[in-house]
């Protein structure tokens, strides 16, 4: 029978935490499913995703508007280490290319991104104060560390966090206009239903489609 992990052999803590913040570890929120043998560990990082189409939206737009030669563009849930008390996984991450010099792309980050881009999250906090605690204290390790701008989406309330390294934090809904990089702009929205990955509100497409 199939363990937990997915293969043979039973999964370790390091198996469950999701990030680790200030040496302290931020585990899966649905890290006891898989030891009850309800959820395979591969599985975790999906269990809570939302629309996943708007990261792959995202992804689309940076990729056709961002100069190739300039800017390394990373998806799939990227580590990301600013120091050796902190473990972050990134859903986005768009790098300077000149900044990527001694970068092994096989592991985790060591440069920081010029823009984060966050969805959701699937971090094991139910408490809300502690959650929001948890939403600013990684926002704000990423600024420090010289990450430029971080845009966390919310895909239930659907509204967008944007925080910059000039001290200027505010929410706005997707169809408020913003700068993504480098001058780049668009709403959300827009740019949804431009996207191959995610179909316009209200639009069901047919089977012969």
């Amino acid at each position: 029978m199939k363990s937990p992990t997915g293969k043979l052999g039973w999964p370790t803590l390091e198996d469950l935490i999701y990030e680790v913040i200030d040496g302290k570890p931020v585990f899966y929120s649905k890290a006891h499913t898989v030891m009850q043998e309800l959820l395979l560990v591969d599985e975790l990082k999906f269990s809570e995703s939302s629309q996943p189409g708007v990261l792959s939206a995202i992804s689309q737009f940076l990729w056709d508007n961002l100069p190739e030669d300039e800017y390394q563009i990373f998806t799939n849930g990227i580590g990301y280490e600013p120091d050796s008390e902190n473990h972050l996984v990134l859903d986005i991450a768009v790098c300077d290319k000149e900044k990527m010099e001694g970068q092994n792309l096989s592991k985790a980050l060591q440069v920081a991104p010029e823009l984060v881009i966050l969805k959701d999250s699937v971090a094991g906090i139910d408490d809300p104060t502690r959650l929001l605690g948890y939403f600013h204290d990684k926002i704000r390790k990423l600024i420090d560390h010289g990450t430029e701008r971080v845009i966390w989406i919310n895909t239930i309330s659907q509204l967008m966090t944007v925080a910059d390294d000039d001290g200027n934090w505010y929410t706005v809904d997707w169809e408020e206009e913003i700068e993504w990089i480098n001058g780049l702009e668009m709403t959300l929205e827009d740019m949804l239903a431009e996207s191959t990955f995610f179909p316009p509100r209200g639009v069901a497409k047919s089977d012969d489609e």
